[in-house]
């Protein structure tokens, strides 16, 4: 009992280390979400430091119990020879979508981004052909298209499925603690799919910064402490927001 209270005082949830302790207004929310500690911590975390969509996805990719890429098993592959080819195609995939940033979270979130790309894609072909009696077979070719272009790139359907089922949930349960402020899954999906998203991102040095702290936070608090407000960039912000710089394996 005392190194869970511990714990709930350390991520925010008490007021402070007693038992006999009120909850905090994060408390609540924490809870609502159904997911976690750590990985609720990062959602709001996230959304504090205005990476609000990004954290999302990269929590709700950590609530999955597969990788979004398909890894091979030696049991189960024909050979060796198949084995390791299969392999190296996932890890070619995994370093195209990485870009670089050595963390399988923030390389979730690229290929979320792509996921969403093209299922918008083939959202609009279905669309415009399902109209009449070969409307459920368009349909179907469709998804097999979609599932084609996950096996194509080494990547899981569905767990790319699941994960964005997750995510539009998980924005769905913050809507309601929200004013307006935190972002709504079309909002995500908006952001998502500009075609310059990605490159972006990955060009943006302070963006990443708040996403590795975010992640080194919601699993150390004593990494991220303090209040952070958004609300502009004057001296009237009230910032006593306190990141130590995370290494950049993360």
């Amino acid at each position: 009992i005392s190194a869970a209270v511990t714990y709930l005082s350390e991520i925010g949830a008490l007021e402070c280390n007693d038992v006999a302790s009120p909850t905090t207004p994060l408390a609540p929310l924490l809870n609502t979400l159904g997911v976690d500690l750590p990985i609720a911590r990062m959602m709001v975390l996230g959304c504090v430091l205005g990476v609000g969509a990004e954290s999302i996805i990269m929590a709700a990719s950590l609530c999955l119990p597969h990788d979004v890429f398909h890894l091979p098993h030696p049991t189960f592959s024909p050979s060796i020879p198949d084995y390791l080819h299969a392999m190296a195609k996932v890890q070619y995939y995994k370093h195209a979508y990485s870009h670089g940033l050595a963390s399988d979270p923030l390389t979730a979130l690229i290929v979320y981004s792509a996921y969403l790309r093209m299922t918008e894609r083939t959202a609009a072909a279905l669309e415009a052909s399902s109209v009449g009696p070969a409307g459920a077979s368009a349909k179907k070719k469709l998804k097999m298209q979609q599932h084609d272009w996950c096996r194509d790139r080494a990547l899981m359907p569905r767990t790319l499925e699941r994960l964005h089922m997750v995510v539009k949930e998980v924005a769905r349960k913050l809507s309601l603690h929200s004013d307006g402020s935190l972002p709504t899954f079309e909002e995500i999906r908006e952001r998502l799919t500009q075609p310059s998203y990605v490159l972006e991102l990955t060009r943006d040095e302070d963006r990443l910064f708040l996403l590795r702290a975010v992640l080194l936070g919601a699993f150390h608090s004593n990494l991220l402490r303090g209040t952070y407000s958004a609300r502009g960039k004057t001296e009237e912000d009230d910032r006593t927001l306190i990141i130590r710089q995370p290494p950049e394996a993360i």
